[in-house]
């Protein structure tokens, strides 16, 4: 069998993420397979519906999965030395167009992974931290068509909140924070980060053009 492609383990590097934990240890662990099964469950028990309206996905994404990311911590570390030289109304359109390009992105592969014949299988990792880590790492071994793959997810306390937020995940050794960063600073290099932001809400247009072509057709 082919290996999956990186864009299909992205897909379930969005949907398998961490809820708010009160310390880093086995009970991250524990939150992460709770917010996994909600997420999960949510997918079948709307399986009906989301065959007619598969954008439906995204607002199942955007309410069980994305509060657990800290996208504007992941939009400083993606621009780089970028983010400082970026206006005020510029980070706040970017982080908003970044959150919603891996909703776009991702969601519909998500749910049809889920659905699909044979599903998804997790093992969760024990979580090893430091008692004064500022971050800690917390890995899952994903199964899908016969395949395993892991999945890294690198947490901190949110400052105001202390909850405990995803700032990167990394898929095989491939970070999502670094796979963006090249991408988006060739393109601010070419193009400049307005045609950046003006490129990614074009992308998040398309994407949902399509699921909605999608449920038209069907």
């Amino acid at each position: 069998m082919k290996v999956l492609q990186q864009a299909t383990r992205w897909t379930f590097a969005v949907l398998l993420t961490l809820s708010s934990v009160a310390m880093a240890s086995e009970e991250a662990k524990d939150m992460i397979q709770a917010t996994t099964d909600k997420m999960m469950s949510a997918l079948q028990a709307e399986q009906s519906s989301l065959e007619s309206d598969p954008a439906k996905v995204y607002k199942l994404v955007d309410e069980i999965v994305l509060p657990n990311f800290d996208f504007e911590r992941m939009s400083q570390l993606v621009l780089g030395k970028n983010w400082k030289k970026a206006s005020d109304s510029q980070k706040t359109e970017f982080v908003s167009a970044f959150r919603d390009l891996l909703v776009r992105t991702y969601a519909t592969a998500i749910a049809k992974a889920v659905l699909k014949e044979g599903g998804v299988e997790v093992n969760y990792l024990p979580v090893n931290a430091e008692a004064d880590a500022k971050w800690v790492t917390v890995k899952t071994l994903v199964q899908y068509q016969g395949e395993n793959f892991a999945i890294d997810y690198n947490v901190y306390p949110e400052p105001s909140s202390q909850q405990w937020k995803v700032f990167n995940v990394v898929v095989e050794g491939i970070s999502l924070v670094t796979n963006y960063r090249t991408e988006f600073n060739n393109d601010i290099s070419s193009i400049g980060i307005e045609k950046l932001i003006e490129k990614i809400k074009s992308r998040n247009e398309a994407e949902m053009h399509k699921a909605v072509s999608t449920s038209a057709a069907e």
